[in-house]
């Protein structure tokens, strides 16, 4: 399967203070997790993945790939290389609609 990335616009107006970017993660042009950063109360770049969860009332669950990319590229990069490593993963992803 092929992971692609959509760069989300930014907020403009009063919303954009403090804000920071944001990439959807996507396969099958089907959401299943996030890269954001960049704002001025975070710190540093969150990796976030959608998984499969019977047990929770929605039926999927966040997990966070810690990784401590500077930039977005970095993480890009750290997503397919933990998908490649680990592709047995793919199967637990949540597709969201």
């Amino acid at each position: 399967m092929k992971i692609t990335f959509k760069k989300e616009p930014r907020e403009t107006g009063l919303g954009s203070v403090g804000s920071g970017w944001y990439t959807t993660l996507k396969i099958k042009k089907k959401q299943f997790g996030y890269i954001k950063g960049g704002g001025a109360f975070s710190k540093g770049i969150s990796i976030g993945f959608m998984f499969k969860d019977e047990k929770d009332s929605g039926g999927w669950k966040w997990g966070y790939l810690k990784h401590t990319a500077t930039n977005e590229a970095e993480a890009r990069e750290a997503i397919l290389i933990f998908f490649t490593n680990n592709p047995e993963k793919l199967n637990d992803i949540y597709l969201q609609d």
